[in-house]
Parts: structure tokens; sequence; C-alpha cells
């Protein structure tokens, strides 16, 4: 009886052991899963965060890009408000510059040639086909012919003979 009461003490033993051992198992594998849910969580966590700050940031940009197409066109709009004729000739006006009544224009060869005795060509309105292509070219004004005189005798200078230049007709 001693011996059977060994045995069974040692049997009830053995199977609490045995018990221990499940338990413990299941412990570890319930702690595994929550370990996982754990991770899986906070992975999950981080990139939702991360989402929320890259949103942020993209919002903040789209501010700021508003905000600078804004000032964009404010600025074009000053430019095209200084750049306006009203507001230059006021400013011409402010600088001193007056108006002109009359330009005297002195016209120049294109191609000019300031050899002896050969006369400056003068290119003609019709020759260009401008919008004075109808127009008969006029006689030169005196000031034209002063010029005309002058470059003759630019061409002639250092020769035996300088032309005086003068006013005369």
């Amino acid at each position: 009886m001693a011996t059977q009461a060994f045995f069974s003490a040692y049997a009830v033993v053995a199977r609490e052991r045995r018990t221990r051992r499940i338990e413990f198992k299941r412990a570890r594998q319930v702690l595994s899963i929550v370990a996982i849910v754990g991770l899986v969580s906070l992975l999950y966590l981080t990139q939702t965060s991360q989402i929320a700050a890259t949103g942020y940031h993209i919002r903040e940009l789209e501010r700021q890009k508003e905000k600078l197409v804004r000032e964009n066109q404010e600025l074009r709009y000053r430019i095209g408000k200084l750049d306006s004729l009203k507001r230059i000739e006021e400013r011409a006006v402010q600088l001193g510059f007056k108006p002109v009544a009359k330009g005297d224009y002195l016209p120049v060869a294109a191609n000019l040639q300031l050899s002896a005795g050969v006369p400056v060509p003068r290119p003609s309105p019709a020759a260009s086909g401008g919008p004075l292509a109808r127009l008969e070219p006029a006689e030169p004004s005196g000031v034209a012919r002063l010029w005309d005189r002058f470059l003759g005798a630019l061409a002639n200078f250092g020769k035996k003979q300088d032309l005086p230049i003068t006013m005369g007709h």
C-alpha cells in the first residue's frame, strides 16, 4: 500500500507537471499572439500618424502655392500698371521731358559709300515697300543738304582740296 500510495502521489505530481507544461505552452502562445497583435497595431499607428503628418504638410504646401500664385498675379498687375504708356508719359514729364511738336528727321543711307566723286545713295520709300511706298521723295531740307555736304567733305578729307562746310542753298 505504501508503494501504491507512492506511485499514486507520483502520478499526481507528474500530472500536475504536465498540466503546468500545457499551461506554460498556452501562456507562451497567448503571449506570442498578444506580442504580434501589439506589433501590428504599433505598425498601423505609426503609418497612420505618418500619413496624417504628410497630409498636413501637403495642405501647408498648397496654401503656400495659392499665396504665391496670388502674389505673382499682384506683381504682374503692378508691372502692367507701371508699363502703361500713360504712366511712362507721366514719369517722363516728372523728369523734365517735353512732348515733341514736330520731329526733324535726317535721312541716312543704308549702304554709305564715302569715296570721292560717288554720290551717297538714298533709299526711296518705294524701294522699302513700307507705308510710304506711294509717296514721292521730298526735296532734302537744309539740314539734310548740310549733312550731305559734311559727308562729302569727310570723303575728301586729307586730299588736295578740303571743302568748306557752309549753310548755303
